[in-house]
């Protein structure tokens, strides 16, 4: 047989559960159905009594909770047929959501982090080199002080006040300037997928190596803590934040079906955090051909855990929800009080592991005048923060093969 009847005949092979579901899923916003799936997903916000997919979870001993100064008291969800599988909705308040974007867009992708721009060389004659220019003759033009010299200075009021004609015609004018006098910077959001912290995984190799690594960031570790110890599947309740990758998304993103299994101990949950746009999450099987493929709505402030059988399992994130997309309004049993109550909890627990630290406090601070540049960030993009640890209990170094 030939090599095109061979490629030909592949080409007839149906498609995997997970490919026909992200297929399905990953429709483009010119697809007239686009829209049309919000139904079928799995919405823990608004259909936990109605959806045989969802079951309501007991609360586990949380004793590292307890420990740690933590007593979350909101529900706890699983799906039926992801045993290990834990989503707890609207689990951070909107102010620690604006601190977590805030620190993303600041830190987490500046050095010594490492990003996917670092791994290619800057185009010398093309792009500028952003630590070229002091904007102010202070600050250098990092991602976010790029953003915002680029994004407008515009109030949300003086937003709303323009026409939609105005909009586009001011916004038609930027376009054309940008293609005439725009600077090629080397490093900015538009060219940034996602952040490796603490250890570094590499992508080409799928694999984390000792000596590349950063510090997690404090407040990422403690939430990664806290929050794993809801997983009772796990060995001791213990969990170290030792790597996180925080990727950027667009509306025009997605992210294929894939294991997280580079990590030396897989008895620990992977925990993420959506921030800014809602997206569609696809939760599949051991493998592509696993029938078992579950669409869920991801909301800002939602957090999950891969525990148990399910850490595993492939998954993947189909789209990207625009602003625009009319969402079903969340249920209120979310008890809002309860959520506030948690998060100065957290406040305690960070201080009390930092007491000789009297900054602490500021370094949660947001200036005024980045509160409209971030809230025009989150309203255009997604912020997705994911904590693993890498090793096994007791081993502190990544051995040499």
């Amino acid at each position: 047989m030939s090599n095109s009847a061979v490629a030909t005949d592949a080409m007839k092979q149906p498609l995997s559960a997970y490919k026909l579901a992200y297929h399905r899923h990953r429709r483009k916003p010119s697809d007239p159905l686009y829209i049309g799936d919000i139904d079928y997903l799995v919405d823990f916000s608004t259909k936990f009594d109605s959806d045989p997919r969802i079951i309501k979870m007991s609360k586990p001993n949380c004793n590292l909770m307890k420990d740690k100064g933590f007593e979350y008291e909101g529900p706890l969800f699983g799906i039926k047929s992801h045993p290990g599988f834990i989503y707890v909705p609207q689990a951070l308040s909107p102010s620690i959501q604006k601190h977590l974007a805030f620190k993303a867009v600041t830190e987490f992708c500046e050095p010594p982090h490492v990003t996917n721009i670092d791994l290619v060389p800057r185009k010398l004659r093309l792009e500028i080199d952003n630590d070229s220019e002091e904007p102010n003759g202070r600050e250098k033009l990092t991602m976010w002080n790029l953003w915002k010299k680029e994004s407008g200075g515009l109030s949300e009021k003086k937003r709303n006040v323009l026409s939609l004609s105005s909009r586009r015609k001011r916004d038609e004018k930027a376009r054309n300037n940008r293609k005439i006098s725009k600077p090629q910077y080397y490093r900015t959001f538009d060219k940034l997928s996602w952040a490796s912290l603490g250890y570094h995984y590499d992508w080409t190799s799928r694999e984390y190596r000792e000596g590349e690594i950063s510090q997690v960031p404090l407040l990422l570790s403690v939430l990664g803590s806290v929050f794993a110890s809801l997983d009772e599947t796990s060995n001791k309740n213990i969990f170290t934040s030792s790597a996180a990758i925080v990727n950027y998304y667009t509306t025009k993103s997605s992210m294929g079906g894939h294991h997280d299994d580079s990590e030396l101990d897989l008895t620990k949950p992977v925990i993420s955090i959506s921030l800014g746009l809602p997206a569609v999450f696809l939760l599949g099987g051991k493998s592509q051909y696993d029938e078992r493929v579950v669409p869920i709505l991801l909301r800002p402030g939602d957090i999950m855990l891969l525990a148990g059988e399910s850490r595993t399992c492939i998954h993947g994130m189909a789209r990207v929800l625009p602003q625009n997309v009319l969402l079903p309004p969340v249920e209120s049993y979310i008890a809002t009080q309860e959520v506030e109550k948690f998060q100065m909890q957290s406040f305690q627990c960070i201080a009390s592991e930092r007491m000789e630290d009297d900054t602490l406090e500021a370094k949660f601070d947001i200036h005024s005048l980045d509160y409209i540049p971030l809230n025009k960030f989150l309203s255009e993009r997604r912020i997705n923060i994911n904590m693993r640890q890498v090793l096994p209990d007791g081993v502190d170094r990544i051995p040499t093969k």
